[in-house]
């Protein structure tokens, strides 16, 4: 009972945090468009806030409980993390399909801000509440065949959810035109530099999370869905609920079996993989 009371109090510590670098990044950034958006959802802005970052702060401090290593790297991980799902990869898309979204200018860049702020202080706040250093794990072997590979295989996920999932939905459709204009060779290779970096966060966390090679599946894929999904859930005058109820299945979907496989494949040592992964511990 007092572990559990301790690391609740650990996640509303983060939760604080991640509120306290909104504020802070709203402070200092201003972002043109609407004040306030229009109530488009189920939630109002107030309400999102407080819901999408208690999310945020049940993952992060879930990921912090099974991280080895020292504070310092800990803490730079899920850096690197949050910022890299929620705001880096989210936005070289939505400078894909700036025709789309009409946001307008200076929009993405405001909000990367501002989420830099944030996750600064989410930095911050875990180097001070995870002091201890967790056993050093073995680092995943035979990266020369599986990142590539990896790469690929999120391309598969992104189209494979796309098409069975997001382009079933005739609000879908209609928002994107019915793809009018979308070159599918220039989303295949943007897809493939994304997938080269969902490769290094799937790497990130393969050896930093201790466990079974399915535990740290399920803890990355969970943190990929949730850390990609939730901002969707904030009212948006540039993209409907309809459209985005769709794609916070679509994200959830593919997101959590992409970085449950990769982390498997990433865990997975064969004889090759294993002589390789000796060759390191011994090396270090």
């Amino acid at each position: 009972m007092k572990r559990i009371s301790i690391w609740m109090a650990k996640v509303l510590a983060l939760w604080a945090a991640l509120l306290a670098g909104n504020v802070a990044g709203g402070l200092l950034v201003t972002l043109p468009g609407p004040a306030a958006p229009a109530a488009d959802g189920p939630f109002g802005v107030g309400q999102a806030l407080l819901l999408v970052n208690a999310l945020f702060a049940l993952m992060l401090a879930a990921l912090a409980e099974r991280m080895a290593g020292p504070p310092w790297r800990r803490a730079l991980t899920l850096f690197v993390i949050l910022y890299t799902v929620e705001t880096l990869l989210s936005t070289i898309e939505g400078i894909f399909f700036g025709a789309f979204l009409h946001m307008p200018a200076g929009l993405l860049g405001g909000v990367a801000a501002i989420n830099a702020v944030k996750s600064a202080a989410v930095c911050l706040a875990t180097f001070w509440l995870w002091r201890g250093s967790g056993p050093e794990a073995s680092p995943p072997a035979g990266l020369a065949w599986k990142l590539p590979l990896i790469a690929l295989v999120y391309i598969v996920f992104y189209f494979g959810a796309g098409m069975l999932i997001a382009w079933q939905s005739e609000a879908v459709r209609a928002y994107y035109l019915n793809g009018a204009g979308i070159d599918d060779r220039a989303v295949a290779l943007l897809q493939l530099g994304r997938g080269a970096i969902w490769a290094g966060l799937a790497w990130l966390l393969a050896r930093s999370l201790s466990g079974s090679p399915l535990a740290k599946g399920l803890f990355a894929g969970i943190a990929f869905a949730i850390f990609m999904d939730a901002p969707l859930l904030f009212p948006n005058p540039f993209m409907p609920w309809a459209v985005r109820q769709v794609h916070l299945v679509e994200i959830g979907v593919s997101n959590f079996l992409f970085g449950l496989l990769a982390v498997l494949l990433l865990s997975w040592s064969g004889t090759h993989d294993q002589r390789e992964s000796g060759a390191l511990r011994r090396t270090a």
